[in-house]
Parts: C-alpha cells; sequence; structure tokens
C-alpha cells in the first residue's frame, strides 16, 4: 500500500463497527511502508493504553521525564487539575451522548471519552501561553484540559463549561492520525479533523482555518440541541431574557451592545457588570460560511439547502476523507482553488481569496 491510497474507515451505513478505545486511526511513517505493520500496532497499543488508563500515563511521564517540572508544558498542566464536580461529570457524559450521535450520522462506532482522559485547572493555576486560553485536546497523550469557566462573583458557568467541552471532544472524535519523525522513534500527530501537517513541519498546517470553523460549527450546533437540557435550562433561559431585554441597547459608539454571537450573558448585580461568552472563530466562520454559499448557489439542484454542503465539509473532518470535498471546490470554481485554500495560512489572505473566487 502507497501513503496516497485512501485509509480504510471501518464502519458504514447500517454496519457500524464494536466501540473503539482511542481516537487514533492511522499511524504513518515519511511514507506508509516506512515503519513495520509490528511498529505501527505498537504504536495504537500505546494510545490505546493511553485512552484507558490516564493514571499509568502519568506515572510513565513522571518516570520518563524525572519530575513533573521537566515534562513539557502542553502536558504537564494534567498535574494541576481539580477535582471535577458531579455536574461537570454529568455535562461530559451528555457530551458524549451528543458527539457519539455526530460520529454514528458518519456511520462510525462511538468512541467515549471517559471524565478521567478531561483535566479541569482551575483559574489561578498555570497555563501554557501558546496555546488556547480554555481548552485543548492533546492527541499523543489522548486527553483534553480546560479551564474551569469561572466569572468572578457569578461562579462557574455550566453552558460554557458545556460548550467548551464540545469542542475540544468533537476534536478528540474526528479523525486522528500519527506520523513517525523523520530520524527518530518518537511520533507526533499527522492528522487531525481536515488539519493536516506537513511531513516535517508543523508549523503552518493544512486547512488549519476551515478545520476550526467546522468544528465550532458543529459546537454551535450541538450545544442548541442541549438548550432543553435540565442541567442547562436555567443558563439559557437567563440568556435568552438578557438578549431580548438588551436587544436595542448601544454602546457610547452607537454600535449594538449586542452582536449575535452570545451563547451565555450573566448580570451582576453587585458590581453591575454584563458577562458574556461568544462563540469562537468568528472570522473562519465567516470564511466557511462565504465558500458554502458560493458553492450552494454555483451548483443549482445539486443540493437541497446549504446544511447539505456543510454536511459535505463535515464528514471530511470525521473521516480525514477529503476527495469529495475537493472535487466540489475544484467543480465549482474555474480558479480549481482547492490545493490554494489548503495552503494559505494567514486567515486574512484566506479570506481575501474566498471574496474573489469566481
Amino acid at each position: 500500500m502507497n501513503h496516497f491510497e485512501k485509509p480504510k474507515i471501518t464502519g458504514g451505513e447500517g454496519s457500524l463497527p464494536e466501540e473503539k478505545f482511542t481516537s487514533i486511526v492511522r499511524v504513518l511513517g515519511k511514507k506508509y511502508e516506512d515503519i513495520s505493520e509490528a511498529e505501527r500496532q505498537k504504536v495504537l497499543e500505546i494510545m490505546e493504553g493511553r485512552f484507558i488508563n490516564q493514571k499509568k500515563f502519568k506515572e510513565d511521564l513522571l518516570r520518563d521525564f524525572g519530575s513533573v517540572e521537566n515534562i513539557p508544558e502542553a502536558i504537564r498542566t494534567i498535574f494541576l487539575e481539580r477535582e471535577k464536580t458531579s455536574e461537570e461529570v454529568e455535562i461530559i457524559n451528555i457530551v458524549n451522548e451528543k458527539t457519539n450521535e455526530l460520529r454514528k450520522k458518519f456511520g462510525f462506532s462511538e468512541l467515549n471519552i471517559s471524565p478521567e482522559n478531561i483535566y479541569v485547572i482551575s483559574q489561578n493555576a498555570p497555563w501554557p501561553k501558546s496555546l488556547d486560553p480554555d481548552y485543548y485536546y492533546v492527541p499523543i497523550g489522548q486527553f483534553i484540559v480546560i479551564r474551569e469557566p469561572k466569572i468572578k462573583q457569578l461562579g462557574s458557568s455550566k453552558t460554557i463549561f458545556t460548550k467548551n467541552i464540545l469542542h475540544a471532544i468533537i476534536h478528540f472524535k474526528s479523525y486522528n492520525a500519527l506520523k513517525k519523525l523523520e530520524n527518530s522513534s518518537e511520533f507526533n500527530v499527522y492528522k487531525a479533523g481536515l488539519e493536516n501537517y506537513k511531513r516535517g513541519d508543523d508549523s503552518k498546517p493544512y486547512f488549519g482555518n476551515l478545520n476550526e470553523a467546522i468544528v465550532e460549527e458543529l459546537t454551535i450546533s450541538l450545544l442548541k440541541e442541549l438548550e432543553s437540557c435540565l442541567l442547562l435550562k436555567d443558563e439559557f433561559e437567563q440568556t435568552e431574557g438578557i438578549k431580548k431585554c438588551l436587544s436595542e441597547e448601544k454602546t457610547k459608539e452607537g454600535k449594538p451592545l449586542l452582536n449575535g454571537n452570545e451563547f451565555y450573558i450573566a448580570f451582576d448585580k453587585e458590581t453591575d457588570t454584563l458577562h458574556s461568552a461568544e462563540f469562537g472563530r468568528s472570522q473562519e466562520r465567516r470564511i466557511l460560511n462565504k465558500l458554502i454559499d458560493k458553492i450552494y448557489r454555483k451548483n443549482v439542484g445539486q443540493f437541497k439547502n446549504k446544511e447539505e454542503v456543510f454536511d459535505l465539509f463535515a464528514k471530511a473532518v470525521m473521516t480525514g476523507r477529503i476527495m469529495r470535498m475537493g472535487k466540489l471546490i475544484d467543480k465549482t470554481f474555474k480558479e480549481k482553488p482547492f490545493r490554494k485554500i489548503a495552503e494559505i495560512y494567514d486567515i486574512n489572505a484566506l479570506e481575501e481569496y474566498v471574496d474573489s473566487l469566481k
């Protein structure tokens, strides 16, 4: 098998495989043949071990690095975790159910992320400066780190926690592949969803912006489906009530006080302060929606609605298979822009390019 061959994805419509015990689907060398099948299976066994037993993973880290201080910053944060509340554990279980529905939609088995694979860090604990300020997922460690969404006197928000867990777990449950580093026995992320790292260059992944946009759009959709959840109902109703009250309010500059992107709003009477949280990746999502809108309008009759076009993009994230998406993009535009869209790393340049497509 050569490295250009499509990956074999188990599962399909009407035929779901058994539940998985690791998020890693594939392991590659510089070329597919650069590692033996025995070595490939060994890596998958290690990943499965980390997925199933985080306690042993932490013990192995301490043995290998000698102390917590020697462990790379993004990983040693897990040693700072605080105990999860019963509500947080319940939210994790609810999010597992919703994201498993998403996996089944695209023909995959369940992948349940244990609360043990999710580390909640208090607001006053050190946080890696180079990473997302709220949460991140580490494929090579098979874990998620999330910062508690504590809002001063108001305490923690269950809605913000749910939204952040949704986004991180969608990344966890999408297509994940590892690659063997050149001149080394170590492995690192090769592909996560649409995001595809060049062999030998981890700094500028292909499709990084679109991948984040699709995952956040999926997050928005799934969070909306949880509006009637008893655990979150009060906060959703509170947010909607404040939105109605402030819908006509303006800032000192005359702009609307709310931009419509808020999913959580609370008012602190003690300090007379409004607190809100917004969905992320706004520019990335705007670019994605511009691209989807153009594809929909230029392929009259092929899709019932724009959601069908989006589902094609979402399927590429979940399965790692991008060729159908790529062929559609190249067929739609005379520039045949699929490869260039993949390669443009700068987000402003990407938006300018998508705007220019005819």
